[in-house]
């Protein structure tokens, strides 16, 4: 654990209702990364700052190789928690700085084209020009990121291509997704005894992205309203 003093924080890049990601350097390193500061007290359910912190180490935990002597993980499609600190005013995460998001990608291989009717009406369409192969793999990535959480008995609850994040490798942007963000996680079985497992909070997820047992209020979801999401993303970026 640090202190919020051992870093130098910059440039926002994103956040939420009730967070904010800035760039920021390790003073004693000159190393980047991102840093996502909440301050707990003005958040509502289902967000729980102390609760993501939990997730993300038991995720860390979890996801360590301890027979690597470099200490890399051996799932790398959940997002590391590098670093983390807490004062009487907020928490702070020190996560890797991804380059770009499902949300930009698809944005950028999508191109707009004119298309002429037989009544003489000239309409736009997008044309998505990411490759099959790509997409496979993306996918693969994102299932392999569920596979692991589902397993350490976390339901994510906010599946979307914002949070499926992509880091730059050299000169080239890797297609390795990496999932980010469980400030809403569920942690089983009862999300350290705030959430009954049978009556879990409906209010979560991403507009288009919310299974149908969220939109009928059904509490005792499981898991697979994050596979409902992520098949979602999929018809995304396949049409």
């Amino acid at each position: 654990m640090s202190k919020k003093s051992d870093f130098k924080i910059s440039t926002r890049i994103g956040g939420g209702r009730f967070s904010d990601v800035s760039k920021c350097t390790k003073i004693s390193t000159g190393q980047q990364y991102a840093l996502k500061l909440i301050e707990p007290d003005d958040e509502r359910p289902p967000h729980n700052a102390r609760n993501e912190l939990k997730i993300l180490q038991r995720l860390n935990d979890n996801n360590h190789d301890y027979s690597n002597p470099s200490g890399e993980f051996k799932n790398k499609n959940v997002v590391p928690l590098i670093d983390y600190f807490i004062n009487s005013m907020e928490i702070g995460f020190v996560l890797p700085l991804y380059q770009t998001n499902l949300t930009e990608l698809i944005k950028s291989r999508c191109k707009t084209r004119s298309h002429f009717g037989i009544d003489g009406k000239i309409t736009k369409r997008t044309q998505n020009n990411l490759k099959k192969d790509e997409i496979k793999h993306i996918f693969k990535g994102v299932f392999n990121a569920l596979k692991f959480i589902h397993s350490q008995d976390i339901i994510h609850r906010d599946i979307n291509p914002n949070n499926i994040m992509f880091l730059n490798q050299g000169d080239e942007l890797s297609l390795d997704p990496v999932l980010i963000d469980f400030g809403i996680s569920f942690q089983k079985p009862d999300n350290f005894g705030g959430e009954p497992y049978n009556d879990k909070i409906t209010d979560i997820a991403t507009g288009y992205y919310k299974a149908p047992e969220l939109l009928l209020t059904i509490r005792d979801y499981d898991e697979t309203v994050d596979i409902w999401a992520t098949g979602v993303m999929l018809m995304l970026m396949i049409y």
